[in-house]
């Protein structure tokens, strides 16, 4: 046996002296395993068919790598095929489905834009000609400025009857984007012009727009229970693609953009609360639609204060001290939001009772019946319908604690007891914290108390059925840029991470005349608003593209959706379903709200 292992082992010796050493190490070991398991078997025979197979064994491992790197290149090839073709470079379907990406030209267009308006942030955030904007502080402009808002408010002011085609609406989706747009003006203005007076105000508009985020997407998962990837995805490109690209290109810091983040944790917030009440709750465990929606917010705000109330917040200070502060200071913001969003149904109740006519109510009533009748004829339950015609007859009724006074007086004392108390909403957070000076002292209350001015607005700005329906042209116009012109300020508009402001014409400096630096500020004004309306135009082109390629690469088809805008010769609006229901920084609340059985663009 000694002599036959002598012998077997000078022959792979000889046979393997090309080899690695490694790989002579590897049969040897190999070998005298199978040699040792024949022995004790005691067969000879035996022994040398273990040996051959081991032989095989081995060297068809060592030839095993190129094999592997065969399929995988293949794998790898098909692979870029199939991507290929869903651009449309070259034939063929996506796995048979006939699918391809349609906006795949449109994004790869709207990837060379965007990096022209990369070039012009980069030049203006480091133009050379500025001054520090601490020397630009002047509250008599910051109030024209806002003055000269209002003026075009007035002139653009419109009165859509079709806004209460389903009834009176509380905060629609103009009146939102027109509540985004005069508080976005007043928030650019406030950096400009340095107007230190107004920060606790500054404070509350920022808290209204996560509060939006929550509350929109509240609305929009309760209602579509869409908990899809191509939805994450879509809002995540939208808020954050732009950002994420001026922060890497002009090299500065994401926390610059706080209120991206801010949305971002909102957007996310109201997706996993209203899955735990539908996924979880509703569908697992099978509890009602309000006790699962009821529940899951709960869970929500535990969530909230185990870690914003403990020391677990302090996990923000490893991104950054600018994050712990930021997150604090609207640690509940999209919370409530929620929250409004869960109770929303009796506002509106309140809101049909108090200023629906009796014409509305009759169309509304009669379409409701029919929508239900229909329903029921076709083999089907009553839709949500029939609770809108017993709602809408409802508001012809006295209310039942007042029945000995006339319906008419009802509704006027109503109307002028929601203004009254918006009002006092207003005047008690201004009284008790809002007029504190010292911000060190404002900041730690203002997370409890913010709701009471926007509680105060909404009250006042829908407090009769025409203000429902009306809303300002030009404040809308800002309202769908916020994004874009919130994150540019401090590229464009001022420069140097928004800590100067630039010169641009010639004697517009610190000491300069007050009519040359205001034209200075119109004409950086304009570059900065036309540049946030294109790069608003190329994000949504991105965002839409780019949730069809995910639904595509996700499902093998593109992204569905309910609320089609209807065909498009060039595509590109089938593209936008997912965009239009969105609710975030810079979307309506009133999520899938038509007009004309046309979805009104959202972002």
């Amino acid at each position: 046996m000694n002599k036959l292992l002598e012998t077997n082992n000078n022959n792979n010796i000889d046979n393997s002296s090309n080899n690695k050493n490694q790989q002579l190490t590897s049969k040897k070991k190999i070998r005298k395993s199978g040699i040792t398991s024949t022995a004790a078997e005691g067969g000879e025979s035996s022994t040398s068919c273990k040996l051959a197979d081991s032989v095989q064994t081995i060297d068809k491992q060592i030839t095993d790598p190129a094999e592997k790197y065969s399929k995988t290149s293949s794998k790898v090839s098909t692979s870029i095929m199939k991507f290929l073709s869903l651009l449309g470079i070259v034939g063929g379907t996506n796995n048979g489905t006939g699918a391809a990406w349609k906006g795949g030209k449109d994004f790869l267009m709207a990837q060379a834009q965007v990096f022209i308006v990369l070039g012009v942030a980069y030049v203006g955030n480091r133009w050379p000609y500025s001054y520090h904007r601490n020397e630009n502080h002047d509250p008599s402009m910051f109030w024209v400025m806002n003055a000269i808002l209002l003026i075009a408010a007035a002139v653009t002011w419109k009165h859509d009857i079709k806004e209460s085609a389903r009834g009176v609406q509380l905060l629609s989706r103009s009146q939102t984007e027109e509540w985004k747009g005069w508080m976005q003006w007043a928030f650019i203005m406030y950096h400009y012009y340095r107007m230190y007076s107004v920060y606790n105000e500054i404070r509350v508009f920022v808290s209204a727009y996560v509060w939006m985020t929550g509350f929109g997407n509240f609305l929009y998962f309760d209602k579509t229970k869409d908990f899809s990837l191509e939805r994450a995805v879509s809002m995540w490109v939208r808020i954050n693609y732009f950002p994420l690209l001026l922060s890497f290109f002009l090299n500065v810091p994401l926390e610059l953009y706080y209120v991206v983040p801010l949305h971002t944790a909102g957007f996310f917030i109201a997706m996993a609360t209203c899955y735990l009440s539908t996924g979880i709750f509703q569908q697992r465990m099978g509890w009602k639609k309000v006790d699962a929606n009821g529940a899951a917010i709960v869970a929500c705000l535990v969530a909230h204060i185990l870690f914003y109330e403990t020391p677990a917040v302090n996990f923000l200070k490893l991104f950054s001290d600018e994050y712990h502060f930021r997150f604090q200071s609207d640690k509940y913001s999209a919370w409530l939001g929620i929250l409004s969003g869960f109770v929303w149904f009796k506002f509106k109740d309140w809101m049909q009772w108090c200023y629906a006519d009796n014409t509305t109510n009759d169309q509304n009533s009669t379409a409701a019946a029919t929508s239900s009748t229909a329903a029921v004829a076709k083999g089907g339950e009553p839709n949500q319908g029939a609770d809108s015609a017993t709602t809408t007859t409802a508001t012809n009724q006295p209310h039942p604690f007042l029945s000995s006074i006339p319906l008419h007086q009802q509704k006027l004392a109503a109307m002028w007891g929601q203004r009254i108390f918006g009002v006092l909403l207003i005047y008690l957070w201004y009284s008790l914290f809002g007029h504190i000076q010292d911000k060190f002292t404002y900041n730690p209350v203002h997370p409890y108390v913010f709701w009471m001015p926007v509680a105060g607005w909404l009250m006042l700005r829908n407090s009769s059925k025409y203000l429902t329906e009306a809303h300002a042209g030009a404040m809308e116009f800002f309202g769908r840029i916020t994004l874009e012109t919130y994150v540019l300020q401090f590229h464009v508009f001022m420069c140097n991470k928004v800590q100067h402001i630039p010169i641009v014409i010639p004697g517009s400096g610190a000491d300069g005349s007050p009519f040359v630096k205001f034209l200075n500020m119109l004409l950086c004004g304009t570059l900065f608003v036309a540049l946030a309306f294109w790069a608003r135009q190329i994000t949504v082109t991105t965002q839409t593209t780019i949730t069809e390629l995910v639904g595509l690469a996700w499902r093998g088809a593109p992204p569905s959706d309910d609320h089609s805008h209807g065909n498009n010769k060039n595509g590109a609006e089938d593209r936008k379903p997912l965009m239009d229901k969105t609710s975030t920084v810079d979307d309506s609340c009133d999520c899938c709200e038509k007009t004309n059985g046309q979805s009104k663009e959202s972002v």
